[in-house]
């Protein structure tokens, strides 16, 4: 008589469990949503192949895990205006090729031609916007570097000619309650533009500006109407932008006054915000201490979905949420709510010259909540939450202007 192992009835009573479909799919519902995990169950046999690959299940996956994983962010290097690169930060098998995302698939279908610069808007929902800019001209962007398709969008309204966009962005506009962003090749899309033009001068004999905004709708392949805020002293919008709830939030710079050298003096940070519902923009100062720092700090989300800022100096991060005096009132105030001493965190860094130490905040991904900042020449990216961190395989090389990083998160299931 055959004798079986206990190692045989093991397999053995694992296979009949995995002979049920239901339980199947519900197994490999949890398998973590990187992107070599459902192309490695495919592999298993026919009968996995075909549980993985049914759009129903898909979908589940998708609505299981609710937000993609982040693939990596898309840089412009300093100074080349017809390069945008993909940068991965996951690990093997899980690292996407820079070159599967890469952005010159799109510009080669357009037909770009050589004397056009190639500029990112931004990325959200699985989608990169950018623009092409000529002398003459400009045409705008949205696309998908997981399906690999684009739309090229009709010309904005003509005040936007004249204006330097300096910021925009790109999100999906289903609305739907079970909808998960990250997989939505086919769902409509908006894109934001923002900037600011030329007003009326204050008391000083000083120019003021408006900041202005115009929304594209994917649904009805329109511009909507141009949207105005009252003169202030916003001089532009830097950095990448926020989606928090409903509205979008833009880091800002004010004017300032000149030196007894006669030297330009920008004044401290702002932020602006879009509602994206009231279609209406509003002003909104930052903390005083905020205010007095030399670099810019980061817009971020709070843990209960409000907006806050984060500012990196001396190895230290200072985190700040805005919040409402109590529900009754719309005042709101910033508090101080975290000092965390990244000595402690990150380890002992390289020791250049005092003076030429290198601390900036490159990028924020909002869903996962997660920063770039660079230390010295080394690129981490910290969880907010947790301060869990991670360094990046690469060394990031001094530029003459702080880059701006814009994370991509997609749910991709080819590599």
């Amino acid at each position: 008589m055959n004798m079986m192992s206990d190692g045989d009835h093991q397999t053995t009573g694992g296979s009949h469990v995995l002979d049920d479909d239901d339980l199947l799919q519900e197994i490999l519902l949890r398998v973590p949503p990187h992107p070599s995990s459902l192309p490695r169950a495919l592999l298993v046999c026919k009968r996995w192949q075909r549980v993985v690959s049914d759009p129903w299940f898909l979908r589940c996956f998708r609505c299981h895990h609710r937000k993609p994983p982040l693939l990596g962010f898309y840089k412009q290097p300093c100074g080349q205006d017809d390069m945008v690169l993909f940068h991965p930060i996951l690990d093997p098998p899980d690292r996407v090729p820079p070159q599967r995302f890469s952005l010159e698939r799109a510009i080669a279908a357009v037909s770009i031609g050589p004397d056009r610069g190639i500029f990112i808007l931004g990325c959200r929902h699985g989608r990169v916007a950018f623009m092409s800019m000529s002398h003459e001209d400009f045409i705008l962007f949205v696309y998908d570097p997981v399906a690999r398709g684009y739309a090229r969008l009709p010309a904005p309204p003509e005040l936007f000619f004249t204006l330097f966009i300096s910021g925009a962005a790109v999100l999906c506009a289903a609305d739907e309650p079970d909808h998960v962003h990250g997989a939505c090749h086919s769902s409509p899309f908006m894109l934001v533009l923002a900037s600011t033009m030329l007003g009326e001068e204050d008391g000083d004999g000083r120019s003021r500006r408006c900041p202005v905004a115009c929304v594209y709708s994917s649904e009805t392949g329109t511009w909507g109407s141009i949207i105005w805020h009252d003169p202030c002293r916003i001089d532009e919008f830097t950095g990448s932008n926020v989606l928090i709830g409903h509205a979008l939030y833009w880091l800002v710079s004010f004017m300032g006054n000149y030196d007894d050298d006669g030297n330009y003096m920008s004044e401290p940070d702002g932020i602006v915000e879009f509602d994206l519902d009231r279609q209406s923009l509003a002003v909104i100062k930052p903390p005083l201490p905020v205010r007095k720092t030399i670099r810019h700090p980061q817009i971020i989300k709070t843990v209960d979905g409000g907006i806050g800022l984060v500012t990196l100096s001396n190895m230290t991060l200072v985190m700040w949420h805005r919040t409402k005096v109590n529900r009754h009132d719309v005042a709101a105030t910033w508090v101080l709510f975290k000092r965390v001493d990244l000595n402690s965190i990150l380890g002992p860094q390289e020791r250049p010259v005092r003076w030429r130490r290198r601390q900036d905040i490159f990028g924020y991904d909002e869903d996962a909540n997660v920063i770039f900042i660079c230390i010295d020449s080394s690129l981490f990216m910290v969880q907010l939450e947790s301060m869990r961190f991670r360094r990046h395989y690469e060394r990031i090389e001094r530029e003459y202007y702080t880059p701006v990083y814009h994370p991509f998160s997609s749910f991709c299931t080819t590599i």
